[in-house]
């Protein structure tokens, strides 16, 4: 079996149509079909229904696909790790994240190392405004944050969007209580970070309740937070997978009842890259098996 009959075949299955595989593959489309046809003939099955009109997957056609898909990402990690060992100079990725990114971060490592092992890779907690600027003047390669970002000369992609919880110390009222309702929340005071994307949230959420949340205490970081929230001071509004860190003998969670707000986990990096490195951080990145059971 041939690679070129395989990737024949996954074009036409994908656009479903001879004519724009064609072109996907810069062949013409009597090469096409019959790239197909011997990938058919040698497998005994007829994978695609053709006539004048559409063209559309056999069973047999659909079950192949998936492991035709498969084994070419996997022939192309192996040619990129190929030339990545022919290498002499070794290839440095500098991913920088947030005090509210650092929960991701192993996921996104081991499918790095997985993918792109010959890549040495520097990680530093940067603080979000700065990120962009770092990007721009190439002090980062990557960024993984929890907003978009206004500068041009940055490509943001949105991953995942988390729900936000509330913590509190487990002597607040309401951990004696199941309540899951921002509206009933409207009476306590709240620690917050006034230039954070999870205040911006709070104040959106809460809005959305009908009330405006009463700041008790305005903090810089997480650590600060989580200080102030466990000696009762006030509530917290963070993502989900940072609340379950912080819960504790000194402090409990409550996810918020459906519509939850919820936070955007995303990756960042400088407009233009095409570089080896930072492509396969995306790609890495895209494939991370990101931990769902932390935010289902």
């Amino acid at each position: 079996m041939e690679l070129r009959h395989v990737s024949g075949f996954v074009a036409v299955a994908e656009e479903l149509h001879f004519g724009r595989a064609a072109l996907r593959l810069h062949l013409s489309q009597p090469a096409v079909s019959r790239l197909v046809r011997n990938l058919e003939n040698e497998l005994g099955v007829a994978l695609l229904e053709r006539s004048t009109r559409r063209v559309s997957l056999t069973a047999a056609g659909t079950a192949f696909l998936h492991d035709a898909r498969r084994g070419l990402a996997s022939f192309d990690a192996g040619a990129r790790r190929a030339r990545q060992a022919a290498s002499s100079a070794p290839t440095t990725l500098r991913i920088g994240f947030s005090e509210c990114t650092e929960e991701w971060l192993p996921a996104v490592l081991r499918s790095i190392r997985d993918d792109e092992p010959a890549i040495q890779l520097e990680v530093c907690k940067v603080d979000r405004p700065s990120q962009a600027r770092q990007l721009i003047e190439g002090r980062l390669d990557a960024a993984i944050r929890r907003a978009p970002v206004e500068e041009a000369e940055v490509e943001t992609e949105l991953l995942l969007s988390e729900p936000m919880a509330v913590v509190m110390s487990t002597g607040h009222p309401l951990a004696k209580t199941d309540s899951r309702r921002l509206d009933q929340m409207e009476e306590w005071p709240w620690v917050v970070m006034p230039a954070s994307s999870a205040h911006a949230c709070l104040v959106s959420a809460a809005g959305a309740a009908g009330f405006s949340p009463r700041p008790v205490e305005e903090v810089s970081s997480l650590s600060s937070m989580l200080v102030l929230v466990s000696a009762g001071v006030g509530m917290a509004l963070v993502p989900l997978s940072i609340a379950r860190r912080f819960s504790s003998d000194d402090v409990v969670y409550r996810e918020i009842e459906a519509p939850a707000p919820t936070m955007p986990v995303m990756v960042a990096w400088r407009r233009g890259d095409r570089s080896a490195r930072v492509q396969g951080f995306l790609r890495a990145v895209r494939a991370a098996a990101w931990p769902a059971e932390s935010v289902a």
